[in-house]
Order: C-alpha cells, then structure tokens, then sequence
C-alpha cells in the first residue's frame, strides 16, 4: 500500500467545484491486491485510508482478474467474488469509499490472460523471434498490436463505466512487454499484427528483431511503438470522456493526470541517479502545464525492482519532486509533544490524520533516521522532515542562534586562503 501526493500547475479559472477534481491535492492509497482478495473488508480497508490521511483509492478491477461480475467473455471473474455477500467487490468498495468522501481509481492490466483465451485466440499474444510465447506464473502476455489491446480492452472500460460510479482509470504495465517480472529478456514482438502495423506505419520496412540502432528500422519501431501506445490511450480516454468527462485516466500516454513511479532495484549499479524521478516530473509539467503529475511511491517485498524504502535516497528523490514545484511542500517540524513516547508508525499515522503531512525521515541530533528500528521511539528534541501541502498548525523548526564563538568559526572558514 502506496501514499501518494499529487498537485497541478496552476490553471486559469480552476476552482475547488470542478467537476475535474484532480486538478486540485490528492493523495493516493494503493491497494495492489491477489485474487484472493477478491473478500476484502473494504470498510476496513476505508478506515484504514482515512487514517493515513488519504482521500482516493487506487484498487484492482478488471483485466488479468475481474474483481466485479463481469459479463464478458474475454474476462476472469476472481472465483474469490463469492466470498462476498453481494458477489462485487468493486460495487463494495465504491459505495463504502464514496460515503467517506473518497474517490476510486480502478486499476487495470491489459498486460497478460489465462490460458483458455490464448487457446482461443493466439494472435492476441506476443511472440519472441524464436516463436515462443511469453508466459510469466501461468499468465500469457498480450500484445498492444493485437485485438485485445485495440479492441477488447475498450469493452473492460465501457462495462465498468456503464455499471459503476468510478472516479478514474489507471493501466498497469501499459507499454511493449519485452521482459517479464523477473526481468527476463524476451526482445521484440513478432507476432503478425506487429509486422502488419509495423509495416503500415514504416512504409514497408521489416520488424527489427533485435535492439540495436545497427539496424535502420530500430528508430522508426521505437516511434511505432510510442505512437501505437499513445493511440489506444488516446482511444481510451475518448470514450471514458464520451460517457462520463468527470472520470480521469491516470497513465504515462495521452492522460488527464501525468504517471510516473518511483523505484529502485536493489541490484541497480551505484552510484543512484536520483534526479530521474524529478527530472520527469518537471519535464511532464513544463510540457503539459495543463496535467497534474502523481508520483507513485511503492515498496513490493516480492519486486526486487521496486525496492526502495530501504535507501536514505528515497528522500533525496522527494526532495528533488518537491523542489521543481510539482508536488507539495517540503518542510522540517518540530513535532507536538503529545507525539513523545510514540513509534514511526504512530507518528506518521497521525501526521497524515491530522496535518495531512506525509512523514519522510525523523531527525535526532545531527542524524536523521529513514528507517528506525522497530523499538525506535520520539523523544524531546526530535524534529521530522515531511511533504504536505502546506505547514497548517504544524510548528516549523527553530533554529538556536549561534553563538559568537560559532560564528567566528564560520566566518574564519570562509575568508579568503582559509584551510580547508
């Protein structure tokens, strides 16, 4: 589970009532979940957001597995759905969030099926040179050349649209899947709908079968896919917009509110660019002043590549977010006194609940703790480094002025030859 903090440029004429709610602060909840889940408490689950301090709910719901009854035929209901008195887990989760006053985005993955849908229709999926499929823990990939990407994947959003009061839309793993989870390579697709549209779109020239910029139609396949991606989100949100223009779509192509994830494998070579997330942060908003730009911070135990928690990095990364004016501020605060005695947990549990800042690091004389222990506990004299959007009731720190001899010092160290 995910806290994320997202704020827009300013826009002429926005306004606290527009129906394009995320042009104003949101934070996110994350809640990537199993088929088995499908039985979730979701008034749990909203209490659990409120506590954090968050206001939308970022939750599965069609795609690989269908956490509601779908009707149709390409897509898996969670056999977990009848654990449920009412059968709908999405149905649930939106009217227990929408009575709390939170929003739902549901979460989609085109990416890969089961196996009964590539038996009954093979020229969805991708195929590496060699002519093998991908095949990752009994999931087949699906190709964004293919029907299902073009076609299909529209009558999920449509089904979902027509059934459900959903605030917003967001794709997992949208883009060309040349590695697996594990990182597998598998290289370019090769299926037939990419060397029909490939084709179409270079004038005739061969699919690369390799990576490389050797070969001359390497430029023109990353365009090829570039724009084939743009396009079927550009598609997708026509008919979110058609239907409902108060629904968002949370993506990287062609969206109302620019995504981007922080993530940092563990076997990464150092040292960390830990600019990357800014940078693209910034870049989104330069480009499209119109966007919001939603950072999503995640922590998967079982992702290696999504690892980076564990770093004191993650808060040079959101300092730098912060720092190009993308997303709240940040701020170093003493911390109440009515905080002494309790753990991280607490204490960023009841910053976001009651100051709706989101705690980065604890700072105890001259360190500051990213990760404490687990028996670390606030004590006098302990500050916080935190992202929210504004300071509110929180105190900001207050600096000792320094003493004559420490000034002394400083001025020595900066004159003209000095040592060091």
């Amino acid at each position: 589970m995910t806290a994320t903090a997202a704020r827009p440029a300013a826009s002429p004429g926005s306004s606290t009532d527009s129906p394009e709610w995320w042009k104003h602060p949101f934070r996110i909840f994350q809640t990537n979940i199993r088929e088995i889940d499908s039985g979730m408490d979701v008034k749990q689950v909203v209490q659990d957001i409120l506590d954090f301090g968050c206001n939308t709910w970022l939750l599965n719901a069609g795609g690989i597995v269908s956490h509601y009854p779908s009707k149709l035929d390409h897509q898996h209901p969670s056999p977990w759905l009848k654990d449920r008195p009412s059968g709908d887990l999405l149905g649930d989760a939106l009217e227990e969030a929408h009575r709390h006053g939170i929003r739902v985005i549901a979460r989609c993955d085109f990416s890969k099926l089961h196996r009964d849908q590539f038996e009954r229709h093979p020229d969805w999926f991708y195929v590496s040179k060699t002519g093998q499929r991908q095949v990752y823990e009994g999931l087949w990939s699906a190709c964004p050349s293919g029907p299902y990407y073009q076609e299909k994947s529209l009558e999920v959003i449509a089904e979902m649209l027509d059934g459900y009061p959903v605030d917003a839309f967001f794709f997992n793993w949208f883009n060309m899947s040349l590695r697996d989870y594990s990182g597998t390579y598998h290289g370019i697709c090769q299926c037939q709908n990419c060397k029909r549209r490939f084709a179409a779109f270079s004038g005739g020239l061969p699919l690369p079968k390799e990576e490389s910029y050797a070969d001359p139609s390497y430029p023109t396949w990353r365009r090829y896919t570039y724009e084939l991606l743009d396009e079927i989100a550009g598609r997708v949100r026509h008919l979110i917009k058609s239907r409902r223009p108060d629904v968002a779509l949370l993506l990287s192509y062609n969206p109302d509110i620019s995504f981007h994830e922080i993530n940092n494998a563990v076997e990464r070579p150092l040292p960390l660019w830990r600019y990357h997330t800014g940078e693209a942060a910034k870049t989104s908003a330069t480009a499209h002043w119109e966007r919001p730009v939603a950072i999503n911070a995640v922590m998967f135990w079982d992702l290696p590549y999504r690892y980076n928690a564990e770093q004191p990095g993650l808060t040079e990364l959101v300092t730098d977010i912060v720092s190009g004016g993308d997303g709240s501020e940040l701020y170093r605060v003493a911390l109440p006194e009515s905080y002494l005695g309790l753990s991280i947990d607490e204490v960023s549990a009841r910053l976001r609940g009651e100051h709706r800042a989101t705690l980065l690091a604890v700072s105890r004389g001259s360190h500051c703790v990213v990760n404490p222990p687990q028996d670390f506990r606030v004590q006098t004299g302990d500050d916080a480094l935190v992202v929210a959007e504004s300071l509110g009731k929180l105190a900001p720190l207050r600096m000792r002025p320094a003493t004559v001899e420490e000034a002394q010092v400083a001025s020595a160290a900066l004159a003209p030859g000095s040592a060091g």
